[in-house]
């Protein structure tokens, strides 16, 4: 038998690691007293298993209850972080779903609840001002103003120097409790705009700037805050970053400060920042979809257009004409892409239209202009604001050849088309565009023919036979419409109002007035409109002191009326000018002028909002005032200087306004040169030829100045300022004749 092999030696056992080591070190108290209970009796080993039990039991349930006090605490928390979070969003859903979390993770607290029915009902308890600053937010943002400023008292009582707040009540104040005083004494408690305690922001001040405005509260000092804390961020990265409808607030705010003169060189500075901010508020507002925005922007062209003649004026060689013309070039360019955008998404707002249209008079294509008013009649209907635009372009291009070509074609379309009102009431006022009342005529007719009460029709026939002086005709033409249809349409109120004043029935204007004011309608559309149909006769100092009274009565009722105000201040500026009067010692030398008169001509102008402010009008008319009424050629010399930037295209009126402020200023040849022009276009007047006359006498032109004092004599219907004018230029000349 054969031996088995011998059984190979076991390996040692390998060395315990660290750890188990310091396991066993660990475990061996424990496990030693096991051993001991082990060792003990029966009774003491089952009263020691009943005694770790328990302790086992009683450490999970505190465990267990600790853990769901801490999460409930957790979730309390965060549904109050979130609360918080869209209360500074002031988004009142994302507020109730924070409240409803907080509710369910601590039933017991009624706190939520409390919020809620808060947030329901709109209104804050005295002691939750914060929620009062997000409801007051929330009601301003719906234009519910007087819950707002309900709010906003509520705010104050805790944060007296809350900015917005303090707006909020001055505006409700101003507008729903018709008390411009209790406006004046919250807008004095406005705090120190650069106390961190108020809280300005963008938003604020050009909302207190609009409040300033509106009552007539000198602004200086918060347009200088605008300038030296505001108008810096145009620069930064976070404007370069923030919505279109923020980068609009900034360019707003960067035109405000140049009111003041001495801020325009500080102001240039920033311009390229500005206009690339405008450039960038276009494109991204475009590509929402954004229409507001885009107006917003559009209704800032020719703002911006304004400030780049200012910057001219105090430096040119900052800017020299290629670049200056370069620069108006791109906000024009800006400013229709923008007009574009607002017609393409909204094709029925008449804005964009009348936007367009003034952009082409600016680029000197009046027949593409006279094409977007139709254009605009054609979508929006018989708007005032087109109509308007329309008529006056009658007296500046109706001879153009372009403008004629289109009026042809629009009367072709008219008879060639199917028979539609609408196309007969094109072909008229394009007719009349270019001079042809009697074809207008026919083809309000045939309008009428289709429809013989068409709103249209009736107020452009009315309309012609009020400018050919057949006042009574005009009437008959309204009265087919009924008084309903008149006063539901502002440009026939406008146009009742005229024919009022024409036949002499003027001791009705209060009754009739009444019935426009009561007439539905926004803004009271209808008061202002009859009011601008006063305005539409010729100069008389009791009606235009009729107009300044009850417009200032309208403002009081409504301050938000539009219009209102630039009647009133057009009304003051007529008064203003019919107290022209020969100079009582020296007849040859200029008129005097009524201080008080001009005074309030200027205040009402100045509390025009920003935007009025800057149309031609409104700067020929401050000139106007400055220089004939004040006798400060210095002032109206920088008020003129955005006319004389934009001369070439400028009217013949707001030529003569800046030609006579140049011959005051000692430029007598630059003045010729502009009054030649105005003298030479259509609806010249008998003041501009008066002003040519002084030009030519004081370029040392004698026989021209007397050629054009001779045809200013010929001249029919010269008002009361012209004919003072007059009579100095003619003894001026009369002193100087060898």
């Amino acid at each position: 038998m054969t031996p088995a092999p011998p059984t190979a030696p076991a390996p040692p056992d390998a060395p315990p690691s660290r750890f188990a080591r310091a396991r066993a070190a660990a475990a061996a108290p424990f496990v030693a007293a096991m051993r001991e209970v082990a060792r003990q009796p029966l009774w003491f080993r089952a009263g020691f298993v009943l005694v770790l039990a328990v302790g086992s039991v009683a450490g999970a349930v505190y465990a267990s209850v600790h853990l769901k006090k801490r999460d409930a605490v957790h979730a309390t928390a965060s549904a109050w972080g979130a609360y918080t979070a869209a209360a500074q969003r002031a988004d009142l859903d994302g507020m109730r779903a924070a409240l409803a979390a907080a509710a369910a993770a601590n039933p017991a607290d009624p706190t939520p609840a409390r919020y809620r029915e808060m947030i329901d009902r709109g209104s804050a308890d005295a002691d939750a001002p914060e929620l009062a600053a997000v409801l007051m937010a929330h009601h301003r943002a719906a234009e519910r103003l007087p819950e707002a400023a309900r709010e906003a008292e509520k705010v104050l009582a805790t944060y007296p120097k809350n900015w917005l707040a303090r707006c909020y009540v001055a505006h409700h104040a101003l507008q729903d409790l018709r008390d411009p005083a209790a406006a004046e004494r919250e807008l004095a408690l406005l705090p120190d705009p650069e106390d961190p305690a108020a809280g300005v922001r963008l938003n604020g001040v050009l909302y207190a700037l609009r409040l300033f405005d509106a009552t007539g509260r000198d602004a200086t000092g918060l347009r200088a805050v605008a300038l030296r804390k505001l108008v810096p961020l145009t620069r930064t990265a976070a404007a370069a970053a923030a919505p279109a409808a923020a980068k609009v607030q900034l360019v707003t705010c960067y035109l405000e400060p140049f009111a003041d003169p001495a801020a325009v060189p500080e102001l240039a500075g920033y311009w390229a920042a500005v206009d690339r901010l405008a450039e960038d508020a276009v494109g991204e507002a475009t590509a929402a979809g954004d229409t507001r925005t885009l107006a917003r922007v559009a209704e800032l062209g020719p703002r911006l257009r304004v400030a780049l003649a200012l910057i001219r004026a105090a430096d040119p060689a900052r800017l020299p004409p290629d670049r200056f013309k370069s620069l108006v070039a791109a906000v024009d360019n800006r400013t229709r892409r923008a007009w574009l955008a607002v017609r393409e998404k909204e094709p029925q707002r008449p804005e964009a239209y009348r936007g367009l249209a003034v952009l082409a008079l600016q680029a000197g294509d009046p027949a593409a202009a006279v094409q977007h008013l139709v254009d605009g009649l054609a979508a929006c209907g018989d708007r005032p604001v087109l109509l308007e635009q329309l008529v006056a372009l009658v007296a500046r291009y109706g001879t153009d050849a372009a403008t004629r070509a289109l009026a042809d074609r629009m009367w072709k379309s008219a008879e060639t088309g199917k028979p539609s009102p609408v196309r007969w009431c094109l072909a008229a006022e394009t007719a009349l565009v270019v001079g042809r009342p009697d074809a207008a005529l026919v083809a309000c007719r045939r309008a009428r023919a289709a429809d013989p009460r068409h709103p249209w029709a009736c107020g452009t026939e009315a309309r012609i036979h009020a400018r050919a002086g057949n006042f009574f005709d005009a009437r008959e033409a309204l009265a087919a419409l009924g008084e309903p249809a008149v006063l539901a349409s502002p440009a026939l109120v406008r146009l009742h109002a005229r024919v009022i004043v024409g036949t002499g029935l003027w001791l009705l204007r209060d009754d009739e007035f009444k019935k426009a004011a009561a007439a539905p309608g926004k803004n009271r559309a209808a008061a202002v409109a009859f009011l601008r149909g006063v305005l539409d006769a010729p100069p008389d100092a009791d009606r235009s002191a009729w107009v300044a009274a009850t417009a200032e009565l309208v403002l009081a009722t409504d301050p938000d009326a539009g219009g209102a105000a630039a009647a009133r201040a057009d009304a003051l500026f007529r008064l203003a000018e019919l107290s022209a009067a020969p100079h009582a010692e020296d007849r040859s030398k200029p008129p005097v002028w009524n201080p008080a008169r001009v005074a309030a001509a200027l205040r009402a102008i100045n509390q025009l909002p920003p935007e009025q402010r800057a149309t031609q009008d409104a700067i020929a008319a401050v000139a106007t005032l400055q220089l004939k009424g004040e006798g400060s050629a210095a002032a109206a010399l920088r008020t003129v200087a955005p006319l004389l930037a934009a001369e070439a295209t400028a009217a013949p009126a707001h030529l003569e306004v800046v030609g006579t402020v140049l011959l005051a200023s000692g430029r007598a040849a630059e003045a010729v040169r502009l009054l030649e022009r105005a003298a030479r276009g259509p609806g010249a007047t008998a003041g501009c030829v008066v002003a040519l006359a002084t030009a030519y006498e004081r370029n040392h032109q004698p026989i021209e100045a007397r050629a054009a004092l001779t045809r200013a004599e010929a001249m029919p219907n010269r008002s009361g300022r012209e004919q003072a004018e007059l009579i100095a230029t003619k003894l001026t000349l009369l002193k100087e004749t060898p």
